[in-house]
């Protein structure tokens, strides 16, 4: 790590044939205008249930249109996981509350309109992932962002 701290440029690796949600971007943290592309559900380490949403970067400079993902905990997976799957949010997690933020209106956890993401644009908070998930620190060339919060851009 130089003195500055970790590198901010865009460490993307050629994607060539890789799923673009596999490849790790390193964008400098703040919050930047992103509209959401699309969301999946996994069992994180087969028990706990997990939204993963990706979004594509919005602003108009070299980051434009790179995916970044943000994590959500939910409350549990309705059906099987996997691309576009269904889920219960939980009533006080951080999902419901910035979904709330962002689409207006009163809202079922267990049945979140979340393609209505569609309909706007967001601001996301994009933070860079340090540790992993046993606290261990994540060395530089590995180091990437992700996005930690949503709220509705015309704040």
């Amino acid at each position: 790590m130089n003195a500055q701290g970790p590198p901010q440029a865009d460490l993307c690796a050629d994607s060539g044939g890789v799923d673009e949600r596999d490849v790790l971007v390193l964008l400098p943290e703040g919050w930047y205008a992103v509209t959401y592309r699309s969301h999946a559900t996994e069992l994180y380490r087969d028990s706990r249930p997990k939204l993963i949403i990706n979004f594509s970067i919005e602003s108009q400079d070299k980051h434009h249109g790179k995916i970044m993902p943000a994590y959500y905990n939910v409350a549990d997976l309705v059906g099987p996981a996997g691309d576009g799957g269904r889920f219960k949010a939980l009533p006080r997690g951080s999902f419901f509350r910035d979904f709330c933020a962002v689409v207006p209106g009163q809202h079922r956890t267990d049945r979140v309109p979340i393609t209505r993401l569609t309909e706007f644009t967001i601001e996301g908070l994009v933070v860079t992932v340090r540790r992993d998930w046993d606290k261990l620190v994540i060395p530089d060339g590995a180091l990437y962002s992700r996005i930690k919060r949503m709220r509705p851009l015309n704040r």
